[in-house]
């Protein structure tokens, strides 16, 4: 964070907001006039504790919020197809 942006975090803050300027979904996503938000994590990822706590203000504010997830490279179609299925 930048001294600008510090300075105006604690304006903020002197106000009574909580800032969060981490934690947040990777997209948004807008249609019929709606927003919703997706994190997308890997297989095996988890979410850090600033990304539940975000997650948990924009569900409370009632937007909703995908987890997605990648799958396993090997266990992807395009793998399978690539090289005939899982090979162990």
């Amino acid at each position: 964070m930048n001294k600008s942006e510090k300075k105006i975090k604690e304006k903020y803050e002197r106000l009574g907001y909580k800032v969060y300027k981490n934690g947040f979904p990777d997209f948004m996503l807008f249609r019929d006039g709606k927003l919703e938000f997706s994190e997308v994590k890997y297989w095996k990822d988890t979410l850090k504790p600033n990304q539940r706590t975000v997650r948990r203000l924009l569900q409370e504010c009632g937007f909703k919020v995908r987890l997605d997830r990648v799958p396993k490279v090997i266990e992807s179609p395009l793998y399978k197809r690539l090289h005939g299925g899982i090979k162990k």
